[in-house]
This record gives C-alpha cells, structure tokens and sequence, in this order.
C-alpha cells in the first residue's frame, strides 16, 4: 500500500507539471492506473481490518448509512 501510495503522488504530480491535452493524457495512462492499484490495497486491507481499528467511513457507510 506504501509504495502504491508513492507511485500515485509521482503519477500525479507529474500529470499537475503539464497542460492541456498532455495533462489528461497523463491522468488517465498514468494517474487513474496508480489510484486503482491503490484502492486494491486498500479495499483488501479493509476486508482484514476490525471495524473499530478502521480510521476511516467504509464503502457501506457511505452508501448505505444516513
């Protein structure tokens, strides 16, 4: 999760450095690639992770929980 972590900051700061039509072509080869292997981390640690101990809304919170 660290270094997929890393990898999204460097994709998206490099994709922020451009302009135009080079900056949403860096989001989406780049930036978009970073934050779904990301959320893979993230979504496993989730399943794994005591409810208590999990720092922030799951997904069925903020879906389903008013």
């Amino acid at each position: 999760m660290y270094e997929h972590c890393n990898a999204l900051e460097v994709a998206d700061s490099e994709a922020l450095s451009l302009s135009g039509f080079e900056q949403a072509k860096a989001f989406r080869e780049n930036v978009l690639p970073a934050m779904e292997l990301l959320r893979a981390d993230v979504d496993g640690a989730e399943r794994i992770t005591a409810e208590d101990c999990w720092p922030v809304s799951t997904y069925g919170e903020l879906m389903f929980k008013i």
